[in-house]
């Protein structure tokens, strides 16, 4: 199934465009790399590390003025992969990072900004030392730098490290920042999951194992974790059942990196469509387009034309890579899409309340995992309500990295001139007229409705995907 192409160099530094980091063909390394919040995957080195909380609500890992080192160190044969194509040399690695160092004296941001891969032999001999980036100059605005490598012959274990330091004089946590960090590396390094003999090929050998292994356990020449197909700590007949399930239904996808500022799970918005929604509702703030920092952020009646988060049918810009739905798209979403949803059985969406404060719609992904210690209160669902539905701030954190969406009820803005339903009616543009007017969905205590059409002069939020 692997194919493997003949090199003329066993190593070559290669750069890349960015924008082509998100694709099927590789697989991410990095356990959090993007910064969630914490410190999980990661080591902490010399000194300690800050946790910081960034303007577009995303957080970011912020060095002292001590120097500090943070890593992540990937077993290469502790996991799946194919070390016989490693040593030929071919396998294609890539990785990149944010950084930004605000802090400004003079022309320098830092004494010490760097991110840094080093690659081991077997031996624990240190056989490649690749500088992704190091950067002391100051940066007010993050700074996305990325490049790729061939691996090199030999290659068992990899360590991500970034460093940082900032400048002498400034107090606390003052140093470079970092986020989105990445490690990838071609899908060709990697065997299925079901290759359970490693002939590069998924076939009925490969369950003929199987039964050996049930057999004859540790004698029949393959390990538990190669016959454990399915993962789930037994090797039974259910592992034969996931052979066949590559053997009928192909590789499963790989899941690309996800883009910044888009939610991390995918949403259906027709039978041969997903798409990724936004963080938050389009803004346009002091000259630039953006997202709202927090998926229940908006501006309410406090808009101007230089700081406004409703617009009028087609009277705004879409970021790159971004579009906005048409209305038989959001009818598909909210009225029409099977999802796999625990907290109840077709559940697409319900009207709530989060922290007390903050109405609108939260929309649950095709699939969802609720997490129990949410706190959160059932209302009605895939209907109109009066925000029944209840969960603090905190808990509604882990609804959001579960996958809900939320759509806030920011209200809209009548022919232009008069302000109506903030706070308790959410209106969401489409690309689809309806005569002289458009088709723009909405929804408050008394319906949700996904045929209403409003004048092309009427101010509607703006929620957009990719």
């Amino acid at each position: 199934m692997n194919r493997f192409t003949k090199l003329l160099a066993l190593l070559c530094l290669l750069p890349f465009p960015l924008t082509a980091m998100a694709d099927n063909d590789y697989v991410e390394l990095l356990t959090n790399g993007a910064c969630d919040g914490t410190f999980d995957g990661w080591t902490i080195g010399e000194n300690t590390w800050a946790i910081g909380e960034e303007d577009d609500g995303t957080y970011s890992w912020v060095s002292s003025t001590n120097y500090c080192v943070l890593t992540q160190t990937i077993d290469l044969t502790e996991r799946d992969f194919d070390l016989e194509a490693i040593d030929k040399g071919g396998v294609q690695l890539r990785a990149y990072g944010d950084l930004i160092s605000s802090y400004i004296e003079g022309e320098y941001g830092a004494e010490k900004a760097s991110a840094i891969v080093e690659i081991y032999n077997a031996k624990g001999v240190r056989i490649l030392t690749w500088d992704l980036f190091s950067d002391i100059f100051a940066h007010e605005e993050w700074e996305k730098t990325g490049s790729s490598v061939r691996l090199a012959s030999g290659a068992r274990k990899m360590t991500f490290l970034i460093e940082g330091k900032g400048l002498a004089g400034k107090a606390g946590f003052s140093g470079p920042r970092f986020r989105n960090l990445s490690l990838q590396i071609h899908k060709d390094a990697i065997y299925s999951r079901a290759d359970v003999n490693r002939d590069k090929d998924v076939n009925t050998t490969d369950v003929v194992a199987i039964y050996s292994y049930i057999t004859n356990g540790g004698d029949s020449g393959f390990a538990r974790g190669r016959a454990d197909v399915n993962r789930d700590k037994d090797v039974n007949t259910s592992d034969v059942v996931g052979v066949y399930d590559v053997i009928i239904n192909g590789e499963p996808p790989y899941i690309p990196t996800v883009p910044d500022d888009a939610l991390l799970y995918p949403f259906s918005v027709s039978n041969a469509k997903t798409v990724l929604f936004a963080k938050g509702n389009l803004q346009y703030v002091s000259g630039k387009w953006k997202f709202a920092s927090k998926q229940y952020e908006y501006f309410g009646t406090n808009q101007s034309d230089n700081h406004k988060d409703m617009f009028p049918f087609n009277g705004y810009k879409c970021p790159e890579g971004w579009h906005c739905l048409t209305n038989d798209e959001w009818t598909y979403l909210l009225s029409k899409r099977i999802v796999n949803n625990t907290l109840s059985d077709g559940a697409l969406y319900t009207l709530a309340t989060l922290g007390g404060q903050y109405k609108g719609m939260i929309v649950f992904p095709d699939s969802y995992v609720h997490p129990a210690e949410s706190g959160f209160t059932p209302g009605t669902y895939n209907t109109f309500s009066n925000y029944t539905a209840t969960v603090s701030l905190e808990g509604w954190t882990l609804m959001e990295k579960a996958g809900a969406m939320f759509l806030p009820c920011a209200g809209y803005k009548s022919m232009g001139s008069t302000w109506k339903g903030v706070d308790i009616q959410g209106c969401y543009m489409t690309t689809t007229p309806s005569g002289s007017g458009y088709y723009d969905p909405w929804f408050d205590p008394s319906f949700v409705s996904l045929t209403e059409t409003s004048n092309q002069s009427t101010w509607s939020s703006v929620r957009l995907v990719r």
